[in-house]
């Protein structure tokens, strides 16, 4: 019989904690998980009628970048000139392994620039509310990055200005409140 081999596997640390003053209040969180949940619900629902004819869609008139082409999607969600929004009629056109892969690619991003602007924060929300459960490990992973990368920049000495606070925060609840990364939680 065979001795069972011994792994070291180091964990990664969990989020780090706000500072007092720049931390959401338990009933903040509460609120915007419950407004989420009704999103996600309400698109279900819209998703559900378009599959069964209810409701008539059209997919847009765009160009999709390849799906492993990173630096493609990021210019698709990020570059302005192209204007290109996280509309419902843009988000549709988008697989589950398509969401979970530009999710992957623009937390990647949020991860090494360590800042979220104003328009990834859409992207980011937008694929949230579409991504489908039960979570994929590799897409559970994902997300526990984001809200890891999310808190790192929350606790950085720079000032940051109430809207990217906001989103810092927001992302970290949805990903530890609503899907149930309880460990990274907030307060």
């Amino acid at each position: 019989m065979k001795n069972p081999t011994k792994a070291y596997v180091e964990t990664l640390a969990g989020c780090i904690q706000a500072p007092a003053s720049l931390g959401p209040t338990k009933e903040w969180q509460q609120y915007q998980v419950a407004d989420f949940s009704k999103l996600r619900l309400y698109i279900s629902q819209l998703k559900d009628e378009i599959v069964i004819g209810k409701r008539k869609w059209r997919p847009p008139n765009i160009d999709l970048p390849d799906i492993n082409d990173q630096t493609g999607w990021l210019d698709f969600c990020l570059d302005n000139e192209k204007k290109i929004e996280p509309t419902l009629n843009t988000l549709f056109c988008f697989n589950q392994s398509n969401v979970e892969q530009i999710l992957e690619y623009l937390v990647q991003f949020v991860d090494s620039k360590r800042t979220i602007e104003y328009k990834i924060g859409q992207w980011l929300y937008a694929l949230l509310v579409i991504l489908e459960q039960p979570l994929q490990p590799d897409t559970c992973s994902c997300l526990r990055s984001l809200a890891r990368a999310c808190s790192i920049i929350r606790a950085d000495s720079r000032e940051l200005d109430a809207q990217e606070l906001g989103a810092l925060n927001l992302f970290i609840c949805l990903v530890a409140r609503y899907f149930r990364q309880l460990d990274l939680a907030d307060p």
